[in-house]
C-alpha cells in the first residue's frame, strides 16, 4: 500500500494481481480498479506514487516493473502502462524513488 503525497489517493495492491486507488478524502472510495497493468497471473508486491498523484510504479511476482499513468479526460478515469525492468527470469527488484525512506 502506499499513500500519494498529497495524501488524497491510496493505491493498494493484492497477491491475485490487482491494484485499487482510492480516494481517501471521500470514505475510501474506488477510483480506480486495475487488472490488467502487469504480468498476466502474477501478484503485486509493491506500488509506490511518485511525486506526482499522476505517476507510481509497481513491480509483480515475476520480476517485472511497471510504470502506471493515470489520467482523467472529460471525466473518465484511464491508466497507462509501461514495462520498465522485465523480470523473464523471475527476478525480483523492489522500487524505491530516490526519496523514499
Amino acid at each position: 500500500m502506499c499513500l500519494s503525497v498529497d495524501c488524497t489517493r491510496l493505491l493498494a495492491g493484492y497477491a491475485r494481481g490487482t491494484i485499487l486507488m482510492f480516494n481517501v478524502l471521500e470514505a475510501g472510495k474506488v477510483l480506480r480498479r486495475m487488472t490488467d497493468v502487469h504480468s498476466p497471473s502474477s501478484g503485486v508486491l509493491h506500488v509506490k506514487f511518485t511525486d506526482s498523484t499522476q505517476i507510481a510504479v509497481c513491480s509483480d511476482t515475476g520480476g517485472s516493473v511497471f510504470q502506471l499513468s493515470f489520467k482523467r479526460t472529460l471525466g473518465v478515469r484511464s491508466v497507462e502502462s509501461k514495462c520498465l525492468f522485465s523480470g523473464s527470469r523471475g527476478e525480483v527488484v523492489c522500487d524505491r524513488t530516490p526519496d523514499s525512506k
